[in-house]
Order: C-alpha cells, then sequence, then structure tokens
C-alpha cells in the first residue's frame, strides 16, 4: 500500500530528474540522447498538467507555459537547456509542494519529504541525515558521475540509506554492474525495499 502511494509522488519528482538528464545530455554533447529523453519528461509533464490544473491552476500554467517555451526554443539548445534549469524544474519543484508532506517518525529514524518529494532518512540518535533535503535521487546522480567507471565489474556500498546510490548505479551502468551493499540495519534495508 504504501509502496502505491509512495510511486504515484515519485512517478511526478521523476520529471525533474529526467528534465536534469536531458540538461545533462545537451551539456554532454549528445542531442539525440537528449531529445529522447526530454520526450520522455513531455508525457509526464502532461500527465502532470491534468492533475496540476484541478490541483493548483497557478502552478500548472507556469509549467505549461514554461513546458511550451523550450519545445518552440528546441532548436536552439542553449535557450532550450535554460528555460528547463531557470523555469521548467523550478516550477515542477514548487508544484511538488504538495506531495512534500510525509513526515513519519518511528524508532531512531524520521522519514521526510526531500523538496523534490523523494523521501529522505534521518537518524535521530545520531543527528545525521542519509540523503539530501533538497533532491536525494539528483544527490546519488551526482556522487555516481563522480564514481562510476565502465571497467569496474562490481561496486560495494556501506550503507544502502534509502537506496538511491545502488539505483542510480544500476541506472548508468543500464543493469551491467554488480552492485554489493553492506547493511546491518533491519530497519534500514525495510525502508529501502
Amino acid at each position: 500500500m504504501a509502496e502505491q502511494f509512495l510511486e504515484e509522488i515519485y512517478s511526478k519528482a521523476m520529471i525533474i530528474q529526467l528534465l536534469r538528464e536531458y540538461v545533462g545530455h545537451i551539456y554532454g554533447g549528445r542531442p539525440r540522447d537528449a531529445r529522447c529523453i526530454y520526450n520522455q519528461a513531455a508525457k509526464r509533464i502532461e500527465d502532470l498538467l491534468t492533475e496540476a490544473e484541478m490541483k493548483d491552476p497557478e502552478k500548472a500554467k507556469w509549467i505549461y507555459d514554461s513546458a511550451i517555451e523550450i519545445r518552440d526554443a528546441f532548436e536552439d539548445m542553449s535557450r532550450a537547456t535554460g528555460i528547463a534549469e531557470g523555469k521548467l524544474i523550478p516550477a515542477i519543484f514548487r508544484y511538488m509542494c504538495h506531495y512534500a508532506k510525509i513526515d513519519v517518525t518511528e524508532g531512531n529514524y524520521s522519514l521526510f519529504s526531500a523538496q523534490s518529494g523523494f523521501l529522505t532518512i534521518r537518524d535521530l540518535e545520531k543527528g545525521i541525515t542519509f540523503h539530501s533535503e533538497y533532491d536525494p535521487l539528483w544527490e546519488a546522480e551526482r556522487m555516481v558521475s563522480v564514481i562510476y567507471d565502465q571497467t569496474v565489474e562490481c561496486y560495494h556500498i556501506l550503507g544502502v540509506g534509502l537506496g538511491y546510490l545502488p539505483y542510480q548505479l544500476w541506472r548508468q551502468s543500464e543493469g551491467a554492474v554488480r552492485i554489493t551493499v553492506y547493511e546491518d540495519d533491519e530497519t534500514i534495508l525495510d525502508y529501502a525495499k
């Protein structure tokens, strides 16, 4: 049941990740990959707009206008990228406030919504937050961009958190790399699953 509830939120939050990947492909000189990713994001944006128009028409208009502006500027990659980074991604972050209301404390842990909509977790006993309070999936993406090497056959991760790092390693390697996670806290393993 909780997985279905989170799936709806994560599906919307994933738009931000896709748009960031689009920008990354442009910066990396891969316009064909950028178009493919943007098309995936655009489909999700269409679905989001249907809901957003009912929940928050002002934010829906901002998202819609930003997406149209990107579409109209698509051949000018620098301009389209600037619109994605400066307008569309922030607009979706603002809309995600409708979903950033999860705050559950259980034992030594507090699970709560990051601003992107993805969950993050804090160890209350140690006073440590495991993931970004802004966008934990993007944080893991940035970490993977530093550590990932196609020649490495297996990655060993000490502590799973909510699983963002192993997920991003899996995505980056397209499932080709083995990932071994060492985690001895059953509660954390349950959260990650």
